[in-house]
């Protein structure tokens, strides 16, 4: 029953109730009717037909009422391993049982602690899709097979281990789908950790609660809000980096802790209240992000050809690098009031392409930190409004 549907109803039962003239063929109806009792039984008999019909809409609406909600409800199922394999698809691993393939539909999905074949938690070795998840400390849940986990709700609540990861024995690689406004939230992690593809994507939101450990490399497509100060996200390898290309709200930390590397590509990043930072052992990689507000520590602009990061409003605490190659140059447009309380190297080594700050608009350059210009090929450029240093 749409909700259009129950407003007409509603609304039938409402004129009937205050003798408004209802339309259509329920107007027909009821003259009709009211015609045949007025003709055998007077006034008295159109009143009596006026009465069992509000009372007939009103049972009726109830009973409309009650089927949606029925519909509506979520099954729950709870891991138990019964069968001691691990696997999601078997169906005497839930409680209450399900047929096989698992929990696919309208269902709350618990993965209880200290149950579990291999892994130690359930394997999702086939694509499954329900609407809330909570993995319970000491538990775990991992995504193989190239599976896809679709979560309809509006909650993933992680107290274990959430992963990608490779099990032995499975295909590599899995993805989480993200289908409206999703909270991870709870003391466990999420990583991204498989040799193969691992993805959180979708058309909704995720808001970040916990901490996503991106060290196997992955890639974060979905619309993101990193939300601090338990919204923390870590990157992956210097040559298979955690990649983020979804829009980005970060009041959070995203960082190249433990020496992994993050990488921005064409996304624009509020960052008002949030930390981005490579910190001195990882890297935080700029391809063509837009970032607005908050604080970057440690980053660099990737070489490109013209194109490159735009830093707008931001405060510098690190070292920011925009350095060239022998064929790509590199450049980074500043917009408002740039902070600069660490360093911003612009590079361009001997015989190389040309690394370039470019300055858009009515630039401030403030702050207790330096510019330093290195190689014949670096240089500032003005646009319409002359940079003023502080």
């Amino acid at each position: 029953m749409t909700q259009t549907e129950l407003a007409n109803l509603s609304t039938m039962m409402a004129d009937s109730q205050s003798g408004a003239s209802p339309s259509g063929a329920y107007l027909y109806l009821s003259r009709a009717r009211s015609s045949h009792f007025a003709s055998h039984f007077g006034s008295t008999g159109g009143r009596w037909a006026a009465t069992a019909h509000s009372r007939f809409l009103m049972l009726m609406l109830c009973l409309l009422l009650c089927l949606r909600g029925l519909a509506s409800a979520q099954t729950q199922e709870t891991w138990t391993d019964l069968d001691g394999n691990g696997l999601w698809s078997d169906g005497n691993n839930w409680n209450p049982p399900t047929g096989s393939g698992g929990p696919n539909g309208n269902y709350n999905v618990t993965i209880d602690p200290f149950t579990g074949g291999p892994t130690g938690g359930a394997i999702l070795d086939v694509s499954a899709s329900i609407v809330n998840l909570t993995i319970e400390a000491n538990a775990g849940l991992s995504i193989v097979n190239l599976s896809v986990l679709k979560i309809t709700g509006a909650t993933i609540t992680n107290d274990g281990q959430f992963a990608i990861i490779d099990v032995a024995g499975f295909g590599t690689g899995g993805f989480i789908y993200i289908a409206d406004t999703v909270t991870l939230s709870g003391s466990g992690e999420t990583y991204l950790d498989s040799t193969g593809i691992a993805r959180i994507a979708g058309l909704g939101t995720l808001i970040n609660q916990q901490t996503i450990n991106g060290e196997g490399g992955g890639e974060i497509l979905v619309t993101l809000q990193n939300q601090g100060p338990s919204g923390q996200i870590t990157g992956g390898t210097s040559t298979k980096p955690l990649v983020i290309s979804g829009p980005v709200t970060n009041s959070g930390l995203i960082s190249g802790l433990n020496f992994s590397t993050v990488e921005f590509s064409v996304n624009t990043v509020q960052n008002a209240g949030g930390t981005i930072d490579g910190t001195d052992s990882g890297q935080v990689l700029l391809e063509f992000p837009t970032i607005v507000g908050g604080t970057i520590g440690s980053a660099s602009a990737i070489p490109s050809k013209g194109l490159g990061p735009t830093l707008s409003g931001v405060t510098i605490t690190g070292t920011y690098s925009v350095t060239s190659t022998a064929t790509v140059t590199a450049t980074t447009t500043l917009v408002g009031t740039i902070t600069n309380n660490g360093k911003i190297l612009v590079t361009s080594p001997a015989g190389e392409q040309a690394a370039t700050l470019s300055i858009s608009g009515a630039v401030q350059l403030a702050g207790t930190g330096q510019v330093t210009m290195s190689g014949q090929s670096a240089s500032i450029q003005w646009h319409d409004q002359p940079c003023q240093p502080d």
